[in-house]
């Protein structure tokens, strides 16, 4: 039973790691230039969008390029429910732009994990 939820492990410690990222109060002076904080979102959600990718591909043995719809979903989900959640804190804001960047970071991650595979196929 343990190698099946193995390789879920990296992904779920790095979706908690975003979830305390998200409940935690933000000083202002973090952004110093106006909607930097997008490009975060959109690296968090990258990594977040490999891991997952690689979670899929491990675990589903799917064929190359099936994953990214999935792992597209699940972190535009993740994202965005995580707005909802921020939505609720008096110290943090939510945004759609927040959401959708978190979406495009899981869609670039899947994608670099699929041209990874790609890569590794070809080279070996």
């Amino acid at each position: 039973m343990m190698n099946r939820i193995r390789p879920y492990i990296p992904t779920v410690l790095f979706m908690l790691v975003i979830l305390a990222l998200s409940v935690k109060r933000v000083p202002a002076e973090l952004y110093p230039f106006w909607n930097i904080d997008k490009l975060y979102h959109v690296i968090f959600y990258a990594l977040l969008g490999l891991l997952w990718a690689r979670t899929l591909a491990r675990t589903r043995k799917v064929e190359r390029r099936t994953f990214i719809g999935p792992v597209l979903l699940i972190t535009f989900v993740y994202g965005a429910s995580m707005e909802v959640v921020q939505y609720f804190l008096p110290e943090r804001s939510a945004s759609v732009p927040d959401a959708m960047a978190d979406g495009l970071g899981g869609f670039i991650g899947a994608v670099v994990y699929e041209r990874f595979l790609w890569i590794r196929r070809r080279v070996y």
